[in-house]
Formats: C-alpha cells, structure tokens, sequence
C-alpha cells in the first residue's frame, strides 16, 4: 500500500496517484451486535441485559468478553484476504466506547479491541473502515442502533450529539496515523424525520473530525437510511457519499427482483454522486459469492487466492465504483416512508410489517 487513502474526483487514489477500488465486506454482530445476525431477538443493549439476569453480572461479562475476542481471529483475516477482500467495515456501538452512566467518560478496553481487528486486517493486507454503527440517543428506530425505543433521540438532544462528537474526537486521534484505515464512516443509516438536524450535525462532526485529522476519508451517509442527499449542498473535499441499496430479494424478502427496478433505485440512490462527481459508494446486501481474486486497482499485496475454500456470501458489501451519467433526483411525493410512521401510497420500501424507509443495518 502507498500511504493514505483520498478522493480524487469519481475516485479514491491512494498517495501515488493509484485508483483504489474497495470491494469488502461488513463485520457486523461484533463490535455491534444484530439480532438478525447473532440470532437473538431485540438489540444488543437487551440482549445483555437478559444474559446478566442469567448469569449474574461477572460471568456476563467473562461471556461477552469471551465472545468478543473468538468472534474474528487471524484465521477469519486470512480467509477473506484468501477470498480477494481489500476491506472490511467495522461496524461499533457506542456502548462499547462509553458508558450512559458516566458520558464523556471514555473505556480504553473498546479502543483495544478496535486496535486488535484493525491490526488483522492490515497484516493481511486490507483496509478497515470504521463505522458508528450505533450513537449515543440512537440515530435511527432500528435493533441496528441498538434502539430500544423506536425513537431516534440523537435528533432532539444536544447532549446526545454532544457525545457523538466527543467520541468522534477521540477516534480521529488514535487512528490519524494509521493508513490502513481507509476511513471514518461517522453515522450509520441516518434518520432524522425532521430534516434539520442531520445537515448542521454533519458539518458540525466534519469540522471536529478535520480538526484532529484531516487525512482521512470520511464516508457519510444520506438521510432516510443512507437513502435521501437532499441535506447536502456542495460537496466536501475528500468525502464520499454513501448510499444503502439493499435489494429486497438479496435478503430473502418475496419482492420485486427486476433488473430494471433495481437499477432505476441504484440510480435514485446515487443521483447526489452522479451530479457532484464524487465516488460512488453502496453498501448493499448478496446472495452471491465474493470474486476470488482482487479487482485490479485493489491494495497492494493482495494476491489471487488459490483457497479451495468457499467465498463467503457477506451481508453487505462495500464499493466505490466511477460515476455514471446523471438522472432524475427521486420526487420528494416518491420518498419512502419515514421510521414509524404510517406508510403512505407513495412509499418504495415495500414492507409488509412494521414501516421502515430503510435496510436492516
């Protein structure tokens, strides 16, 4: 690898000028933990709650210590560095970070354990992305922010914004030398009904995070679920914009699967990137099995790999892809429906239980 990475136009570059196109997968049901994943029901928060009411609160922790640590090993690093991965996004809870009862109080055994996984990755020779899976006040209704409320307090508190912020601070410093970060993804899945709040905040996070590290890239997600860019105006210099294209089938759902459909969403998706020349990014969710060997702008010192092990089928992968002819932004009438609220006949997410505008993390 050469140095850091950056935003060259339609591209990432890394620092001789080299196009760099990512293709990973996420690391989710580790340092935030998914139901749909891990296979218990509600969030992380609850989750623990109820193994502590079992266990008594020390063999709680020595369990969720345990899991921690043999949930990704350096034989999981070289199996997806076998399988042609150059990055892995490294979805975090806060909780791990900082504890509600004692705010802007940081706990080092999170930062070590971030430490650990980000080593892995870069002795097998891929990027690491971080990603703030779940912030303090929950930035969206959703098990994926470990949301017990189905309200996205982040939005209506200071004090909460607050500590996203001070976390933020604290992560750009500890991780600004290091190169095998590709970048700080700073709120997942954003879902502020208002449409106030999410803009200033971004400017406000992208402010404190140059402040103690201007080198790295920073991966912002779109409102609504990393789905809607209206809250951006000009581009910011070494940003990409993130969209989520989760395609119904591609998480087992009886739902429309035509190419047709799926591009014209893709597009709506990525009409922000297409217009402002920034690259394009989707995590988006595969039924099918990663390529075997890297693409060919992939990080130097990945190798075709000659495993006969199968390639695994990850939940999301990650992409920055050149920018293709711009088309229609999606009509506001169009939008999908917003969290809890009823879902109007105009909605696109086409769910059959509870309304959401959003994938699942």
């Amino acid at each position: 690898m050469t140095g850091f990475l950056r935003t060259d136009g339609v591209r990432l570059v890394d620092e001789a000028g080299t196009p760099v196109r990512l293709l990973g997968v996420g690391l989710g049901g580790w340092l935030n933990m998914e139901n749909f994943i891990t296979g218990y029901p509600a969030n992380e928060s609850m989750m623990r709650a109820a193994v502590g009411a079992v266990l008594g609160p020390e063999r709680a922790e020595l369990f969720f210590d345990r899991l921690l640590e043999v949930f990704f090993t350096e034989a999981d690093a070289r199996f997806l560095a076998g399988a042609g991965v150059n990055s892995v996004r490294i979805p975090v809870n806060y909780r791990h970070f900082e504890d509600d009862a004692a705010p802007f109080t940081l706990l080092d055994k999170g930062f070590q354990r971030l430490d650990r996984v980000d080593e892995l990755c870069a002795a097998q020779g891929f990027y690491s992305i971080i990603d703030l899976h779940a912030l303090p006040g929950s930035q969206n209704h959703h098990w994926h922010s470990d949301n017990p409320t189905h309200i996205p307090l982040l939005w209506r508190h200071p004090h909460f914004q607050d500590r996203a912020v001070h976390l933020w601070e604290a992560l750009a410093d500890r991780y600004r030398d290091n190169p095998w970060v590709a970048g700080y993804n700073p709120v997942n899945e954003p879902a502020d009904e208002s449409r106030q709040v999410l803009g200033p905040f971004y400017r406000r996070l992208l402010g404190a995070i140059r402040a103690v590290d201007p080198r790295h890239v920073l991966f912002l997600d779109g409102n609504t679920y990393a789905t809607e860019f209206d809250v951006f105006a000009e581009p910011w210099d070494n940003v990409v914009y993130t969209c989520h294209d989760y395609a119904a089938a591609g998480l087992g759902k009886d739902a429309p699967s035509d190419p047709a459909f799926l591009e014209e969403k893709f597009r709506q998706r990525t009409e922000y990137s297409r217009r402002t020349g920034t690259p394009i990014s989707s995590n988006a969710a595969s039924t099918g099995p990663l390529p075997r060997t890297p693409t060919p702008a992939a990080t130097p010192g990945s190798t075709p790999s000659t495993s006969n092990k199968p390639t695994p089928a990850p939940t999301s992968t990650s992409s920055t892809a050149p920018a293709a002819t711009p088309s229609p932004a999606t009509p506001t009438s169009a939008r999908p429906c917003v969290g809890l609220q009823p879902r109007s006949a105009a909605c696109t997410c086409r769910s059959t239980t509870t309304p959401r505008c959003g994938p699942p993390g």
